[in-house]
């Protein structure tokens, strides 16, 4: 992935490279549909299936943290070529 040399043999990507990176991390670290949403929003509804005004915050909550270091740890992993 890395195309643009620089000084001591390591490479670079460039603005359009890592664009493309990140997009494609984007996509595969977002619910591909409702159903996993509903999924995981289920965890937070009460004995009627409602979700309250406060449990619904920490869901949100809940859910960006965890999209947001998905999308980092994907992103610089695969910008920096870790390999597991």
């Amino acid at each position: 992935m890395r195309t643009s040399p620089v000084k001591g043999g390591e490479k670079t990507l460039t603005k359009q490279e890592f664009d493309a990176l990140f997009e494609r991390c984007k996509a595969r670290c977002l619910p591909s549909d409702q159903g996993q949403i509903q999924e995981k929003l289920a965890r937070f509804t009460n004995e009627n299936g409602q979700v309250s005004a406060q449990a619904l915050a920490v869901f949100t909550y809940v859910e960006t943290i965890q999209y947001t270091n998905e999308l980092l740890y994907s992103v610089l992993s695969e910008a920096l070529n870790i390999q597991e």
